[in-house]
C-alpha cells in the first residue's frame, strides 16, 4: 500500500517537473511561429566564396527579453521552487506521521 502511495507522488512529481522542460523545449521548436518583430534582419551582403577555415554566418539577431519578460521568468522561477518545498514539506511530514504511528503501535 506505501509502495503504491509513493509511486503516485513520484508520478506526479516527474509530471509537474517534465510539464515546464516541455513547453519550454517546444518554444525552441516553434519559433518561426514567433511574431516577425521578435527578430531583427541581418543585412546580406554578397561575398566570394569563403575559405575552408571561414565560419559561417551568423543567424538571424533576437532581441534581447524585456523587464516583463525577466520578471514573468522569475515569477515561474519562484512559483516552481516554491511548490517543490511544499511537496517535500508534505511528503516528509507523511513519513514522520507514519513513524510516530508505528512507534505507538508497537508499544
Amino acid at each position: 500500500m506505501r509502495s503504491a502511495t509513493r509511486l503516485v507522488i513520484i508520478a506526479l512529481l516527474g509530471l509537474f517537473l517534465a510539464l515546464p522542460v516541455v513547453s519550454f523545449a517546444g518554444s525552441f521548436s516553434s519559433a518561426s511561429a514567433e511574431p516577425a518583430d521578435r527578430l531583427v534582419a541581418q543585412p546580406t551582403q554578397p561575398t566570394a566564396p569563403s575559405s575552408p577555415g571561414a565560419t559561417a554566418p551568423s543567424g538571424p539577431k533576437l532581441q534581447p527579453d524585456t523587464e516583463a519578460d525577466r520578471l514573468e521568468t522569475r515569477r515561474k522561477l519562484i512559483m516552481g521552487v516554491t511548490s517543490v518545498v511544499l511537496i517535500a514539506l508534505v511528503v516528509w511530514g507523511r513519513s514522520v506521521r507514519r513513524k510516530r504511528k508505528k512507534a505507538l503501535e508497537g508499544k
